[in-house]
């Protein structure tokens, strides 16, 4: 049945103008790339624990370190924010 059914399709496309067998192709194709990218992706994650390198996810650790300098950035700008606004209101009062 389906050796039918890939005959009924392959018809179907065989005479179907180029843009409609794009729309069903180009989705397909960029699936497979996608797949390609994570297949090498888990493949070099596997060649590094074979081999006893480090194997851990150094993106994470990139990603917490830029944040908590963020954090740290954004404290002081709000510190600061605070202390001239303190020293506004006492130099205002006095």
């Amino acid at each position: 049945m389906s050796s039918l059914v890939a005959c009924a399709l392959s018809l179907t496309l065989a005479h179907a103008p180029l843009a409609r067998r794009l729309q069903i192709f180009a989705p397909i194709l960029a699936l497979q790339l996608v797949n390609a990218f994570w297949t090498y992706l888990i493949l070099r994650i596997l060649v590094r624990i074979l081999s006893g390198k480090n194997a851990r996810d150094v993106r994470e650790e990139d990603e917490d370190a830029q944040d908590a300098r963020e954090l740290a950035e954004l404290e002081a700008r709000e510190k600061e924010k605070k202390e001239r606004e303190r020293r506004g209101k006492g130099g205002k009062a006095q």
